[in-house]
């Protein structure tokens, strides 16, 4: 664990004010291009970030189509962790606390990752679109979620936030390439917990086959 010598990570809400009601099949629509095709595996170089300092590694996140997804992380002095996560939900994690804010807040991930979820059926949903930009919010139960899909000469983000009875809970700047065909980088911030998770990706490949064993508790 490194020393803290930088501010600690303040997220700054990227809730839009413009947004008017629409229907749900209009976010489908917008997002349907972010959808992973194919099973990807993606090789990260990630960094956790906190008021004690920070660490580091390397993970390996595996998608298979349509939503679901396997964490395993490699830390210093050899420490390993997985997870699985299906949809919004976080099926199980090893070790269980290492990785309770991404289980706690799912869709946040997959934004970062650049795979936007889908708003839940009985879902209130609300968008705007316009030059350069595409926004658009759902709320379900206590939970308010906020897109914003900006691409401009600075470059292609997608900005996610995730609010709990109006508090926010996490913040997402996903980066993509030159080419917008993927995310090149991200980070997810958790004001309350003062803590930024990033990473940048390293390496993508679309032939890996995985073992079904890789979704099972372990």
């Amino acid at each position: 664990m490194g020393s803290a010598t930088a501010c600690q990570p303040k997220a700054r809400s990227i809730a839009p004010v413009d947004l008017v009601p629409i229907h749900a099949d209009s976010i489908a629509n917008w997002i349907s291009e972010y959808r992973p095709r194919v099973p990807v595996r993606y090789d990260l170089k990630w960094q956790f970030l906190n008021d004690r300092g920070s660490t580091g590694g390397r993970a390996a996140i595996r998608i298979a189509p349509p939503d679901s997804l396997r964490f395993d992380v490699r830390g210093m002095f050899g420490k390993t962790g997985a997870a699985v996560v299906v949809g919004a939900n976080g099926v199980w994690s090893k070790p269980e606390n290492d990785f309770k804010d991404v289980l706690q807040s799912a869709p946040l991930f997959w934004a970062a990752l650049g795979a936007p979820l889908r708003p839940p059926g009985g879902s209130a949903t609300f968008g705007v679109a316009g030059a350069g930009r595409r926004a658009w919010r759902y709320a379900v139960g206590a939970d308010t979620f906020d897109f914003v899909d900006r691409r401009n000469a600075a470059g292609h983000h997608l900005l996610a936030e995730m609010r709990r009875r109006g508090t926010i809970v996490g913040v997402t700047d996903a980066t993509f390439n030159a080419t917008g065909t993927r995310v090149a980088s991200a980070r997810i911030d958790f004001p309350a917990a003062e803590t930024r998770f990033s990473f940048s990706v390293e390496a993508v490949d679309s032939l890996e086959k995985f073992d079904p064993g890789i979704w099972a508790r372990p």
